[in-house]
């Protein structure tokens, strides 16, 4: 900022008097290790490389559809080999490089999948209990993720209360539930959700797309077992 009436020494000063007042008013902030930090860049990284392939399929998808064509619906670490016989002949030159990259950025998703499951069998045993536990987790919602667990396991009745504490607005939402609709949760508010059928939750953020969170509701799990 260029205000001239805010600056790192001003900033300082008031923090250390409401310090002397309460030092409940602040909050202590933890950095993270350089391992830790080396290991949630594996995990950026990866979304990245997974942000791009869905845009390249996007592409060839709707390219295809406005040709008059369609490609049958497949996962996307098949597209490659999926969508060559159905591209159309007029059009292979220039979408036949966009497959062959999206063939390149699965082996190299493979590659971080399985540098991830390396990551957490060294460092995280809970992420390794996950796998191993919960039917559908994988290294990619078991690591941890901005400081915490990307997945939070929870029995079937437990009520969550999603507080926020950030000085901003969020919009959490469940993709497909009509009963958890994008809503503004304010600076200090809470939503809660109530786990209910076994299976796993996906929490996602509409105002912070990159904000996601998985709840696994597994009957076997009680409240403070999980790792034991």
């Amino acid at each position: 900022s260029q205000s001239m009436a805010k600056t790192d020494k001003k900033d300082s000063a008031i923090l250390a008097r409401v310090g002397r007042l309460d030092l409940g008013m602040l909050n202590p902030v933890y950095h993270r290790s350089v391992q830790a930090q080396a290991d949630l860049t594996v995990v950026r990284m990866r979304e990245q490389l997974v942000e791009a392939r869905t845009k390249l399929v996007n592409a060839v998808r709707s390219t295809v559809k406005s040709a008059g064509g369609r490609i049958p619906a497949c996962d996307a670490d098949q597209f490659g080999a999926h969508a060559t016989p159905h591209l159309p002949g007029e059009l292979k030159v220039a979408l036949l490089p966009l497959v062959e990259t999206i063939t390149t950025l699965t082996q190299k998703i493979k590659g971080m999948d399985r540098e991830m499951a390396k990551i957490a069998k060294e460092r995280y045993p809970i992420a390794v209990w996950l796998q191993e536990e919960i039917s559908g987790v994988g290294p990619v919602t078991a690591l941890p993720h901005d400081g915490i667990p990307t997945t939070l396991v929870v029995s079937p009745g437990t009520r969550l209360a999603f507080e926020n504490r950030d000085p901003y607005p969020h919009r959490l939402y469940i993709p497909g539930n009509d009963g958890w609709k994008p809503d503004d949760t304010n600076s200090g508010g809470t939503r809660a959700w109530t786990a209910t059928a076994p299976g796993r939750v996906e929490f996602r953020d509409q105002l912070f797309p990159s904000v996601r969170m998985y709840v696994v509701v597994d009957p076997r799990v009680q409240f403070g077992s999980v790792g034991k």
